[in-house]
């Protein structure tokens, strides 16, 4: 089992994931390429997770989502007869979940408590595990919960130029509840990819199909800004891909994907953690920031305050970012969906722009005051360059690139739009300066090392 990572390169970031030793041989399975859904997510899938060359056009699974959405899905049929459900691809939790009408399959079973696979505790099961059934419940980090029986029905895979293969007895969390920004959701809910019991790798392994018969149980993501693209079974390269470099898993007993990192480099200085740095990185395709440790955190936030403190302004220029829609009525504002802030577009592009940043001796830096709930390291960014940030792709040259160093010399390197976000904007006009407000994408985990997507 192993993670791979462009050579040199941010994205796209592949992650290889098995139930099982990878098979050898030449056969493999499609790709399948993943679309970009336009807004920004608030949704956090966090620590608190539970349990936890061919043509494009070849590709097993499109993904849904990108670095602005904050999470990546893929439209996956199940039940009898079957139904399309956009489902959130997430390597850290072992349990599918769809917003599933067992009444509208002819094929759909409960799964009964006495089962081995059930996670329900047997106290709870009643006198009668035979026929009681068994049940999940999730709760994520942002108060979202989701929960409801658990369910056996047809699960077809997809095929690119054949027809669908058909997992028979696909076991899967009906969600029956809904509650907190889930119920908001574009998607219909997530794919559980982890290695645990309920995921989707082992069930294709212990059933031998997935991937043409070549490496059941084995999956690929290669995850990129504007989509990316996911193969069942053993695939080859997409054409045009980088070479790649392959780092081994870790023992995880939940079955979590670890990756074994060494240091986290800032602006090209590896980061001074005091106490025990984190030794290991959980790969979660379902969270939509990163984690770190509260020292490893502190530094990070640190360094990043030391790089920045060149551009920092002369004179106090800092603009909450909760006064942003108290600007004059001349000036043009956008504010991005973040945490619940409904959205304002001035008659700029604010969505599409991906060219160079701005040089950053025109831009001045300095830290947001924020207040004492705020739990996000956000920036203040003013000056006459300032008027050309209009994404996080265009925060380059401003501030540091970051580096994670894995295990035999492996090196994943994140540009800023991988760890910063601009979450709102005032363009200016004669009598405004322009000014934008960017907060990073790492967030305090206590004791938990997570790289979300």
């Amino acid at each position: 089992m192993a993670a791979a990572a462009a050579a040199g390169s941010a994205t796209p970031l592949g992650v290889t994931g098995t139930a099982q030793a990878t098979a050898a041989g030449s056969d493999h399975g499609g790709w399948v390429p993943l679309q970009l859904v336009p807004g920004v997510r608030s949704r956090v899938l966090g620590p608190a997770h539970s349990a936890r060359g061919r043509e494009l056009s070849e590709v097993a699974y499109v993904l849904d989502g990108g670095v602005k959405v904050g999470y990546y899905s893929a439209p996956m049929q199940l039940g009898s007869p079957p139904k399309t459900f956009t489902l959130i691809l997430d390597t850290g939790s072992s349990v599918t979940g769809p917003t599933f009408d067992p009444d509208a399959s002819v094929g759909a079973r409960p799964v009964t408590c006495d089962e081995g696979f059930c996670p329900k505790a047997k106290s709870t099961c009643g006198d009668s595990p035979s026929t009681a059934a068994c049940e999940f419940g999730n709760s994520y980090a942002d108060g979202d919960q989701n929960g409801g029986p658990f369910l056996r029905d047809a699960l077809l895979l997809a095929r690119p130029g054949a027809a669908p293969e058909v997992l028979k007895d696909f076991v899967f969390g009906c969600a029956k509840y809904l509650s907190g920004p889930l119920v908001h959701q574009y998607a219909d809910g997530l794919v559980g990819l982890s290695m645990g019991p309920g995921a989707l790798p082992p069930q294709l392994a212990a059933a031998g199909v997935g991937g043409r018969g070549s490496a059941p149980g084995t999956f690929t993501l290669c995850l990129s800004r504007a989509g990316g693209a996911m193969a069942l079974g053993k695939p080859a390269r997409p054409p045009g891909a980088a070479s790649m470099q392959y780092v081994p898993l870790l023992p995880s007993p939940k079955g979590f994907y670890l990756v074994p990192l060494d240091s986290i480099i800032v602006a090209g200085k590896p980061l001074a953690i005091a106490g025990d740095p984190p030794k290991s990185l959980l790969l979660d395709s379902g969270s939509t920031f990163t984690y770190l440790p509260t020292l490893a955190y502190k530094a990070l936030v640190s360094a990043l305050n030391a790089a920045l403190a060149p551009l920092q302004p002369t004179t106090d220029v800092r603009l909450p970012r909760r006064s942003l829609r108290q600007v004059s009525a001349g000036t043009e504002t956008a504010i991005l969906d973040y945490g619940g802030i409904e959205t304002e577009q001035d008659t700029g592009d604010i969505t599409g722009r991906e060219g160079p940043g701005p040089a950053a001796g025109s831009v001045f830096v300095d830290q947001d005051p924020g207040d004492a709930s705020d739990s996000e390291m956000c920036w203040t960014l003013t000056g006459p360059g300032t008027a050309q940030i209009m994404t996080e792709y265009d925060l380059e040259g401003v501030f540091p690139n970051l580096e994670l160093t894995l295990t035999g010399g492996v090196t994943l390197k994140l540009p800023p739009y991988r760890y910063a976000h601009v979450v709102a904007k005032t363009k200016g006009n004669a009598s405004v300066k322009p000014r934008a407000s960017v907060c990073l994408g790492v967030f305090d985990g206590n004791t938990a090392a997570i790289f979300g997507a």
